[in-house]
C-alpha cells in the first residue's frame, strides 16, 4: 500500500478521535437521575411530537416504509428506552413545515439541526450529539489535496442552498463553484469530470461513497470550517423537556454513539498512528529505492529505443489529431448551415403570428408570454380583429422545435381560411372546420400522420361584451372583477386531428363585465420540471399564480408569471413551448 493510503488513513482517524471526544466528553454509561419535576412531566406527558429533515441521509430522513430513520432516530430510540416517552412524527411534513410546526406549538421537538441566531428564538438546543468536520472529495486518481486553498483554479461542485456553499462563497471567494440540485448530483460531477471536488460534511459524505457506488472517489482531506455540530431543538415552552432529554443525552456511552455512527457512516477510525505501518512504510521505500537503483542500468539501455518508438507513435497520432480537425470542421460549418435554416424558419413563423401589440389594441389590457422551447416552437398564438368581434386563440401543435413548427403553420393557416374565406365565428364550429381541414391535409400522407393541435378559442363581442368560447383539452380561466375568483371552463377531451370518436365542439357563451379578466394558455407552462424536488409546477400551483397576480396590471402580470417560471426551472432544461395570454376587457 502506497504511503499517501497510510496518510490518509491517519487523517482520518485523527478526525474520528476528535469526533469521539466532542460526542464522550462529560458522559457517563447508565439511565439518568431524573428530580421529581421532571418525572412528573414524563407521566403527564408520555407522547411527544417531533419534526425532522425527510431528505437528508444518513443523518435523518423517510425510509422506504415511510418511517424516521437515520444516526437521528436511533439516538431517539435510546432515549426512548431509557426516558419510557413515546416520540411520534409528525406526518408528510418537509423540513420547513416541521420548523413551523414547533414554532407554532403543534409539536414540541425537533430532532436534528444546527444552532444559530434564528432558531435560538424559539428553541432551546440541548448538548451536541453529533458532530461532523466538513471535509473535502476528490478522484481517487486526482491531483494532491491538502486543504481548500489546494483547490485554487479547480471547479468545485456544491448543493444549491446547503449552508457549506453560503461559507464557501463568503470565506473562499476566489474558488470555482459550480452549484448542483444535491450533494448526489455533486458527486456525480466529480465521476464525470465535469467537476474536481466538493465539500460537505463527513457523516453525509461518506454514507453517499460508502452506499453510492462511487468506488472512484476518496475522502482526500480535512478543511478548517467549523465542524458541523447538530443537537435536538425542543420549544421554548417545554423547558422541563429540554432538561429531560439533555440529560439522557449525557449517559449515552462512547460505544452507544461509535456503534451508531459507523453503522451508517462506514467510516474506518483509527485513534492514533499505528507505528508498525510506519516502519513496514519505511522498510519498503527503501527497498524500493534499492530496487529502482538497479533498474536505472536496464532502462538506459531500451530507453533510447522507447524514444524512437514514441516518436513514431507521436507522428501517427499529430496525422490523426489532423484528420480529427478536418471532420470536426466539416461538422461545424454543417451544423451552422442547419442552425442557420432553423432561425430562418424563426423569422418565417414570426411572420405568421400576431404582433403582440395587436391584443392591447383589441383589449383594454393584455400580455402575451411566449417561451418557445427550441428556435422555432409548436406552440403558437393568434388573434382575427372583426371590428366589434375580436377572435383569439392560444394553440399547442404536436411536438415542438421544427416538426412542431410545421404543424403550427397547417393549423394557423386552418384558422385563417375558415374564418376570411368560410365567414365561421362561432367557435365550437370553427373548430370542427378547422379540424376537417387538418384531418383531410394530412390523410393526403402515404403514412398515417394523427398529429394535430390543441387549442382555447374565444370570440369576444366588444359592444355587448358578450364572450363565446370552445375548447380542445386546453380550458379557458375566468377572474370576474366583482369577486376575484378564478372560474375555469375546462375543454372537450378531444384535439384538433385525428381520433377515435370525434364529436362537434361544444360553443359556451359567458356574458362579461368590463374588467374582467380572462385566461387562455398551452399545458408548457404547468408542466415544467423544476423547484426544490425536481416536480412540475402543476395546474394548482399555476391557478393560484394567477388568482395571486390577478390584481396587478397584465405587464406586471407577465412579469410575475415569467420570473417564476425562470427561478423554477433553475439548471434544469425547459420542457416544451410555453404560451399564455391573459386579457382584460
Amino acid at each position: 500500500m502506497r504511503y499517501e493510503s497510510y496518510f490518509y488513513h491517519i487523517m482520518r482517524g485523527v478526525c474520528a478521535l476528535i469526533l469521539c471526544l466532542l460526542t464522550v466528553f462529560g458522559r457517563s454509561e447508565g439511565l439518568p437521575e431524573f428530580n421529581k419535576a421532571e418525572l412528573q412531566w414524563i407521566k403527564n406527558h408520555p407522547t411527544i411530537k417531533f419534526g425532522y429533515d425527510p431528505e437528508w441521509k444518513p443523518i435523518e430522513f423517510l425510509n422506504e416504509d415511510g418511517k424516521h430513520d437515520g444516526i437521528a432516530a436511533e439516538f431517539l430510540k435510546i432515549i426512548a428506552d431509557k426516558t419510557g416517552l413515546t416520540f411520534n412524527p409528525l406526518s408528510n411534513v418537509s423540513w420547513a413545515q416541521s420548523v413551523d410546526s414547533v414554532r407554532n406549538g403543534d409539536a414540541e421537538l425537533l430532532v436534528c439541526l444546527a444552532q444559530n441566531d434564528d432558531r435560538d428564538a424559539f428553541l432551546n438546543f440541548t448538548q451536541t450529539y453529533i458532530s461532523y468536520p466538513f471535509v473535502i472529495v476528490t478522484k481517487q486518481d486526482g491531483d494532491f489535496v491538502g486543504d481548500l486553498d489546494d483547490l485554487k483554479g479547480k471547479t468545485i461542485a456544491v448543493p444549491k442552498g446547503y449552508a457549506i456553499t453560503q461559507k464557501l462563497q463568503e470565506k473562499y471567494p476566489h474558488l470555482n463553484l459550480i452549484l448542483t440540485k444535491d450533494i448526489e448530483s455533486a458527486l456525480m460531477y466529480i465521476s464525470i469530470d465535469k467537476a474536481d471536488a466538493t465539500v460537505g460534511n463527513l457523516g453525509v459524505l461518506s454514507y453517499y461513497l460508502s452506499s453510492g457506488g462511487y468506488q472512484t472517489l476518496k475522502i482526500a482531506a480535512d478543511t478548517d470550517l467549523p465542524k458541523l455540530n447538530l443537537k435536538m431543538g425542543v420549544g421554548k415552552e417545554y423547558p422541563v423537556l429540554h432538561s429531560i432529554l439533555d440529560k439522557t443525552l449525557s449517559t449515552i456511552s462512547q460505544s452507544e454513539r461509535m456503534e451508531i455512527l459507523e453503522k451508517w457512516g462506514k467510516v474506518k477510525y483509527e485513534h492514533g498512528v499505528n507505528m508498525a505501518k510506519v516502519w513496514r512504510v519505511a522498510l519498503i521505500s527503501v527497498a524500493a529505492v534499492m530496487l529502482i537503483i538497479a533498474m536505472v542500468v536496464v532502462w538506459n539501455r531500451t530507453l533510447r529505443k522507447e524514444i524512437k518508438l514514441r516518436k513514431t507513435a507521436e507522428m501517427k497520432l499529430q496525422k490523426s489529431l489532423s484528420q480529427i480537425q478536418e471532420q470536426k470542421a466539416i461538422i461545424e460549418i454543417k451544423n451552422q448551415e442547419v442552425t442557420d435554416s432553423i432561425k430562418y424558419a424563426k423569422r418565417i413563423q414570426t411572420a405568421i403570428l400576431p404582433p403582440k401589440s395587436s391584443f392591447e389594441d383589441a383589449f383594454k389590457s393584455a400580455f402575451v408570454l411566449y417561451k418557445p422551447k427550441d428556435i422555432v416552437a409548436g406552440d403558437f398564438y393568434w388573434l382575427q380583429d372583426k371590428g366589434d368581434m375580436v377572435l383569439f386563440a392560444a394553440a399547442d401543435c404536436t411536438g415542438h422545435g421544427v416538426p412542431g413548427a410545421m404543424v403550427s403553420v397547417v393549423c394557423s393557416n386552418a384558422l385563417n381560411k375558415v374564418v376570411n374565406e368560410m365567414g365561421i365565428y362561432d367557435p365550437g364550429k370553427l373548430l370542427d372546420e378547422v379540424r376537417n381541414i387538418v384531418v383531410e391535409r394530412f390523410e393526403g400522407s402515404q403514412n398515417e400522420i394523427r398529429d394535430g393541435m390543441d387549442i382555447s378559442l374565444a370570440v369576444y363581442h366588444k359592444t355587448r361584451k358578450s364572450l363565446e368560447w370552445a375548447g380542445a383539452y386546453n380550458p379557458l380561466w375566468i377572474i370576474k372583477t366583482d369577486n376575484n375568483s378564478l372560474h375555469e371552463i375546462k375543454g372537450d377531451k378531444q384535439p384538433i386531428g385525428k381520433c377515435d370518436h370525434m364529436t362537434p365542439f361544444q360553443t359556451h357563451q359567458l356574458q362579461l363585465t368590463e374588467g374582467d379578466k380572462l385566461y387562455l394558455f398551452t399545458d408548457g407552462f404547468a408542466d415544467q420540471f423544476g423547484g426544490a424536488k425536481g416536480k412540475k409546477i402543476r395546474s394548482k400551483v399555476m391557478k393560484q399564480l394567477v388568482e395571486k397576480y390577478s390584481h396587478l396590471n397584465m405587464t406586471e402580470q407577465m412579469s410575475r408569471l415569467n420570473d417564476f417560471f425562470i427561478n423554477w426551472m433553475g439548471d434544469l432544461e425547459q420542457l416544451d413551448d410555453v404560451c399564455v395570454i391573459g386579457v382584460e376587457v
